[in-house]
């Protein structure tokens, strides 16, 4: 993989912005920052998806950013191991080492907030998120699948998640690891 200059050392974690040229760096010394130089965060973590999603390094908070103009849309207490985003955009999975956290993100909530400047607050858009389900199992691996997310966990189970629902499709003999969904083979 060829990399600018611009992005540091090829040993750094790369997050792309998706259905764009622009993407992240984060070096070693707990730094990222956008390949535009617009702003730099400093960070314990980043995730890419629909948004970029940054992790403090106080370990006290995760944060949702626009990926166009780097604005805050959300701040949470939270500290996710694993940010899975569906394809749509609208639902997200944040894994902790406990439980995990299934959000739906409200874009008309946030653009009436961006005009009117209203509900903005140092923890960003107060109802650009809301908490569809949280459960107390650890997620190993996943992916979504329409409004369907489909993961591993601690305990050697496939399951999924879908409308608050939690269906174990297998038990397992060892730890597997989904990799993809493949639609046109329905598997």
């Amino acid at each position: 993989m060829w990399l600018n200059a611009i992005l540091g050392p090829v040993s750094s974690p790369v997050i792309w912005v998706p259905a764009s040229d622009t993407r992240k760096a984060w070096s070693s010394n707990a730094r990222s920052s956008a390949a535009t130089h617009r702003e730099v965060f400093c960070s314990q973590g980043i995730f890419g998806g629909f948004m970029l999603g940054v992790k403090s390094i106080s370990g006290m908070a995760f944060s949702f950013y626009d990926w166009e103009q780097l604005e805050l849309i959300r701040r949470i207490e939270i500290q996710p191991r694993h940010v899975f985003w569906s394809e749509s955009g609208n639902l997200v999975c944040l894994a902790s080492d406990e439980a995990y956290y299934v959000l739906k993100y409200n874009p008309d909530v946030v653009a009436r907030a961006r005009e009117t400047n209203a509900s903005v607050t140092e923890d960003g858009i107060e109802d650009a998120f809301e908490v569809v389900g949280e459960v107390n199992e650890t997620v190993k691996t996943g992916l979504w699948i329409g409004d369907c997310f489909i993961y591993t966990n601690s305990l050697n189970r496939i399951s999924y998640y879908v409308g608050g629902e939690i269906v174990t499709i297998s038990h397992l003999d060892h730890t597997m690891y989904i990799l993809g969904y493949v639609a046109k083979e329905n598997r």
